[in-house]
C-alpha cells in the first residue's frame, strides 16, 4: 500500500485476515462467524502549551463572546451546527473528539481540512473607568529552533462591552506603533486580526509585547463593562485538528471531525484555532473560528508515550506525561514489554516556571502501582483502584517539586498493562507528572509478522507486517455508526532503547479525492510484544485512549503454487496508481483477502472476501461488514455482499520475480448508509517481505 503518508518502505513480511466466516489455517479452525464490533510536533502537544508557560490571566475566562455561536457540552462525539459566526464547545472529558456539521459550501473536489495548533485565550472581565486607558500586555516569544514561516503568528483580539455606545480596541507592537485601531459598540464587537513574525530565539533575544488598549471615551457613565480576549496562533497549518471527506459536493451536509487536547489545561480554559477549508490543495475556501474547553468533570485515559526522535524516530527512554490540575490520575497506564527486566515508575508535583508556590499550598504527591487484571473483552481503560495496589510509595515530602518512585523487578514485572497513578496526598488540584524508566531488559522474543486479533472482541484487527528497517501496519475497525474504517501505520522498527520490543507509530486516516489520497495523523499505536506471537496494543486516536491484547491469526505453512510454496501474504499495492491496497493471505486451503478502498465521499472503507484456496479460481466475492467501533461493546457484525474481487496469480510477481499476485480487480458499489462505486483493475507488486512461510 502506498500514498503520501505510506512510503513503500522497503517491504514487509506476512498479514492475515479473517473476519466472521469460518476460517480453515493450516488444519485448525478458527471460528470467527460472529465478528463484533459495536478519543505535533507530536499529536499529544498540537493543542495546548507546557504548564510553564500559560498565562496568569487565562483562567479568567468568560463565555463564548458574541463572535461565536452559543457552546454546547456533551459527551464525546457530539454533533455541532457550525453557526454563521464559529463553534464553542464545552467538553466533559480533557481529551476527546466532537463532529461539526456544515452545509451550504462550493463543491470541494479535493477537500482539505486543516487548522492552526489551538492556542490558549487569555481573557479579561471587569469594568474600565470612562475617558480612562485599559491596558493589557501580551509577552511573545519564538521557540527554539523555529525559522522562516514558522516564526510567523496571527494575533487575534476581541472585544465587546454591553454597556458602552463607543469604545476603541488598539493595539501596540513592541515599538509603540498601532498596528490595530477599530472601534465597537454594545451591538458590534470589535475585532484585531493582523499577522507578526517574531524575532528568532537566542541568547540575546527579547520578548516582544505587544500592548492591548481599551480606550471608552463615553462619559455619561462612570464605567462601562468590557469583555477582552485574545489568542496567538502559529501560523504554521496542521493535520492534527480536523479530518473531514476526501470530497464533497456542493451544498452537501456534511461533518468534519475535531479532536481536542486538553490535558495540559486547565479546567475551564478555552483553546482557540480556526478550521480552515480548501477545495484543493492550496485553494482556500473558508475559515471558521473554533475554540473549546472542557469542564473538569471527567479525566480520559492516558498510556505514557515516549517522544519521537526527529530525526529517526526512535523512541526515547523514559516515558512521561504531565498533566494539569488533577488530584489524582487513576487511567494512566504504561504497556511492559515480556523482556523488560526492571522498570522504575515515577510521580512528581509540577510547579509552573516563574510561579513560586504560595505559603501553606499542597505540595506532597503519593505513587500507587498496579498490573491491570480485568476484562480482557474490553477495550476501554477503566479507572484503576489505588485500594490495595500492591506497589505503594507515600512518604511525606513538603518540597517545590515532590517525587515518589517505585522500582519492579524480575518475575513481579509482568508483562502486559500497568497503571501509574499520582495522587495529591491533601487532595488539592495540582499540576503533576507521572514517568516511566525501564532500566534492563533481556532478549527479545522472536516476534513473528502477520495478522493480529483480539479473540475476545472479533471482528476487528491489525495486519502489522516488517519492511526492512520499518515496520508497517493497517488496522481495520468501524466508527462509531458502525460502517468500517481503516487507519494506516509505519515507522522505524523497535530499537534497543527499548528492548527492541516498543514500536509506537503516527497512526493516519487516508482520504481519496478520486486520483490522490491525503493523511491526516488522527493518533498513535503503541504495539508492546508480549511474546513471539502476540502483543498489547494500545492506542490514542481522535483524542480518545484504549488498550487490548492482541494474538496471531493464521501461520506457520504456505499454499501450493505451480509445484512449490507460494510465499505470498502480505501487503500489495499498484505501483501505478497509490493511495489504496490489499491484505492477502495464503494458508493451505484457503485465501482471505482485505482491499484498502474509498467510498463515494473519499472516506476510507475496507471490504472482505474469502474463498478455498484454489489457485486457478481467480474470483470471490466482497463483503462490506458492520460492527463495533474501538471503545464499543463487541457485537455480532452484519455484512453483505456489494461486489467482486478477480485476483491473479503468477510465477514472476514484482517486484522480486517470485510467485505471488499479479493483478487485482476489485468492483463495488457500496451499500447504505455508504454510498458510491469502486472499479480499479490494475497489476500489483509486494510491499512487505516475504515471510518465508512462518
Amino acid at each position: 500500500m502506498n500514498s503520501s503518508p505510506m512510503p513503500r518502505a522497503k517491504r514487509a513480511r506476512r498479514s492475515i485476515a479473517a473476519l466472521g466466516i469460518l476460517l480453515v489455517l493450516a488444519g485448525a479452525a478458527f471460528a470467527l462467524n460472529h465478528i463484533r464490533s459495536n478519543r505535533t510536533q507530536d499529536i499529544e502537544k498540537t493543542e495546548s502549551g507546557s504548564l510553564s508557560s500559560r498565562d496568569s490571566n487565562s483562567t479568567r475566562l468568560i463565555p463564548a463572546t458574541a463572535a461565536v455561536t452559543p457552546q454546547v457540552k456533551n459527551q464525546i462525539g457530539s454533533i455541532v451546527q457550525a453557526g454563521v459566526n464559529g463553534v464553542s464547545y464545552t467538553a466533559n472529558f480533557d481529551r476527546g473528539w466532537f463532529d461539526i456539521e456544515l452545509s451550504g459550501l462550493p463543491a470541494l473536489p479535493s477537500a482539505r481540512f486543516l487548522g492552526y495548533q489551538p492556542a490558549a485565550i487569555t481573557q479579561f472581565s471587569g469594568p474600565v473607568q470612562a475617558g480612562q486607558l485599559f491596558t493589557q500586555t501580551r509577552t511573545l516569544s519564538a521557540l527554539q529552533g523555529e525559522t522562516g514561516d514558522a516564526l510567523k503568528r496571527r494575533f487575534v483580539a476581541n472585544l465587546k462591552s454591553s454597556t458602552s455606545d463607543n469604545f476603541i480596541l488598539q493595539i501596540l507592537d513592541p515599538d509603540g506603533s498601532s498596528v490595530c485601531a477599530i472601534s465597537g459598540s454594545t451591538t458590534q464587537v470589535a475585532t484585531c486580526d493582523f499577522e507578526i513574525t517574531l524575532p528568532e530565539a537566542s541568547a540575546t533575544t527579547l520578548p516582544s509585547s505587544y500592548a492591548i488598549r481599551i480606550l471608552d471615551p463615553n462619559l455619561s457613565s462612570p464605567s462601562n463593562q468590557f469583555q477582552l480576549e485574545s489568542y496567538v496562533l502559529s501560523k504554521t497549518e496542521i493535520k492534527t485538528v480536523f479530518t473531514g471527506p476526501g470530497k464533497v459536493s456542493a451544498n452537501e451536509v456534511f461533518r468534519v471531525r475535531t479532536t481536542h487536547n486538553m490535558r495540559l489545561t486547565p479546567p475551564n480554559v478555552y483553546l482557540a484555532t480556526f478550521l480552515r477549508i480548501y477545495s484543493a490543495q492550496g485553494t482556500f475556501v473558508k475559515e471558521i473560528p473554533v475554540r473549546f474547553r472542557w469542564d473538569g468533570s471527567e479525566y480520559s485515559a492516558m498510556p505514557l508515550l515516549g517522544l519521537p526522535d526527529p530525526v529517526t524516530g526512535a523512541l526515547t527512554n523514559p516515558y512521561s506525561n504531565s498533566f494539569a490540575q488533577r488530584s489524582i490520575h487513576n487511567r494512566v497506564i504504561i504497556d511492559i514489554p515480556v523482556n523488560a527486566t526492571s522498570v522504575t515508575f515515577k510521580a512528581r508535583r509540577l510547579t509552573a516556571e516563574g510561579s513560586p508556590t504560595p505559603s501553606g499550598a499542597p505540595r506532597d504527591v503519593d505513587l500507587y502501582v498496579r498490573p491491570y487484571d480485568g476484562d480482557p473483552a474490553t477495550s476501554v481503560i477503566p479507572a484503576a483502584s489505588i485500594a490495595g495496589a500492591p506497589y505503594q510509595a507515600t512518604t511525606v515530602n513538603s518540597s517545590a517539586t515532590n517525587s515518589e518512585s517505585i522500582t519492579v523487578s524480575g518475575a513481579n514485572l509482568t508483562p502486559g498493562r500497568w497503571y501509574v497513578i499520582p495522587v495529591s496526598k491533601s487532595g488539592e488540584l495540582m499540576d503533576m507528572n507521572a514517568t516511566v524508566q525501564f532500566n534492563s531488559f533481556s532478549a527479545p522474543p522472536d516476534f513473528q509478522s502477520g495478522h493480529y486479533y483480539n479473540p475476545s472482541r472479533s471482528g476487528h484487527g491489525a495486519f502489522l507486517d516488517f519492511a526492512g528497517d520499518q515496520w508497517v501496519m493497517v488496522w481495520y475497525t468501524y466508527l462509531q455508526d458502525g460502517t468500517p474504517i481503516w487507519y494506516y501505520a509505519a515507522g522505524p522498527a523497535p530499537t534497543s532503547d527499548v528492548g527492541n520490543a516498543i514500536w509506537q507509530p503516527t497512526m493516519y486516516r487516508v482520504v481519496w479525492d478520486g486520483s490522490q489520497s491525503f493523511a491526516y495523523a488522527v493518533g498513535f499505536a503503541t504495539v508492546t510484544l508480549l511474546g513471539d506471537n502476540s502483543f498489547q496494543f494500545s492506542y490514542i486516536l481522535n483524542g480518545e485512549a484504549g488498550s487490548e491484547k492482541m494474538v496471531r491469526l493464521g501461520g506457520p505453512g504456505c499454499a501450493q503454487y505451480d509445484g512449490g510454496d507460494l510465499d505470498a501474504t502480505g501487503h500489495w499495492y499498484s505501483p501505478s496508481k497509490s493511495g489504496f491496497g490489499y491484505s492477502a493471505q495464503f494458508e493451505p486451503g484457503t485465501e482471505v483477502h482485505i482491499s484498502y478502498i474509498y467510498d463515494g465521499k473519499g472516506q476510507p472503507r475496507w471490504l472482505y472476501g474469502q474463498k478455498s484456496y484454489n489457485p486457478s479460481v481467480n474470483l470471490l466475492n466482497m463483503l462490506q461488514l458492520s460492527g463495533f467501533c474501538p471503545l464499543c461493546a463487541a457485537t455480532p457484525t452484519t455484512n453483505t455482499v456489494v461486489g467482486t474481487m478477480t485476483r491473479t496469480l503468477g510465477p514472476l510477481a514484482a517486484p522480486d520475480d517470485l510467485p505471488g499476485l499479479t493483478n487485482i480487480s476489485v468492483n463495488a458499489t457500496f451499500a447504505p448508509p455508504l454510498s458510491g462505486t469502486w472499479n480499479e483493475n490494475l497489476p500489483v507488486g509486494m510491499l512487505s517481505a516475504r515471510k518465508n512461510c512462518k
